[in-house]
């Protein structure tokens, strides 16, 4: 949304492909960098957990001073770095506290906040580029970005937990159930600190991960896109930012359910989540 306000005229296309290519760049080094999800592994959460916040926030803070294409270029780029090194990682993290038949669901809350986030996007950025500020409306936008997200840095370096003993929002007894669930599902095994490159090497080797990777590559193309499709069906009917904001607010109010919804249904009947979760996107 904010990258749209550093293309003057986003209606020449030049300007359109100038922003196609803006998210093509995050876009691109997301996928390269994914290997990332490896650092949760190495590094304990809290701590790369706020590294790669830090690094988001930041570079999203840094945009706001960019004066040419290029630069908004680099930005974006490692906006997709610094972010592939946080999704990813999310649901090894979920598996330290709870087991495979439920972690599904809890991937599905964790996945819900970017179509809730999609609801009010679109009237929060018309209220901040269309406000009076001696600073241009769009950098305005992007410290609104950034600026919080490095704030909660802060937050997931003291209280993100490293591990169910060590949580703090648990009780000691509470820690104990955590920790036996664990060691139930991968044994009395440090989940933190190493990497076993065998365990690297027989997965890449498995024809069922890729099999499954490419099975769901349409879906986040399908999840990134969707919210430019209803925008422009508002365009084309001439209606003003505003206004096509708060029509499409309701549909994407109810994503969230329905992707919760699925979510627990792969729980319930035990089906691998792509059987379940393909509509989300969708929908």
């Amino acid at each position: 949304m904010a990258a749209k306000h550093i293309l003057h005229d986003a209606s020449s296309a030049y300007d359109v492909t100038r922003y196609e290519i803006a998210k093509s760049m995050g876009a691109s080094a997301y996928i390269i960098f994914e290997f990332q999800a490896l650092m949760w592994k190495i590094v304990p959460p809290n701590i790369w957990a706020a590294f790669v916040v830090f690094g988001w926030g930041l570079v999203a803070t840094l945009q706001a001073s960019t004066q040419s294409f290029r630069t908004e270029m680099v930005c974006r780029w490692f906006l997709g770095l610094f972010e592939a090194g946080f999704g990813p990682g999310i649901p090894y993290l979920l598996s330290f506290f709870y087991l495979r038949s439920e972690l599904g669901f809890r991937i599905g809350i964790f996945l819900s906040a970017a179509p809730l986030a999609t609801t009010f996007a679109g009237a929060l950025a018309y209220g901040i580029t269309n406000g009076d500020s001696r600073l241009a409306n769009w950098r305005l936008l992007f410290l609104v970005e950034g600026l919080p997200t490095i704030f909660m840095a802060a937050v997931a370096y003291f209280f993100l937990p490293v591990s169910p003993d060590r949580a703090r929002f648990l009780t000691e007894e509470e820690a104990s159930v955590a920790k036996a669930r664990a060691v139930r599902q991968v044994g009395d095994v440090a989940r933190v600190g190493s990497i076993v490159w065998k365990d690297v090497g027989a997965t890449l080797a498995d024809l069922k991960a890729w099999f499954t990777a490419v099975r769901l590559l349409p879906c986040p193309v399908a999840g990134a896109n969707a919210p430019l499709f209803p925008d422009y069906s508002w365009q084309c009917l001439r209606l003003t930012d505003l206004d096509s904001s708060c029509i499409s607010a309701p549909m994407w109010a109810s994503r969230p359910c329905q992707v919760k919804r699925r979510a627990k249904i792969t729980n319930q009947i035990q089906l691998k989540a792509d059987d379940c979760s393909f509509p989300s996107y969708n929908t």
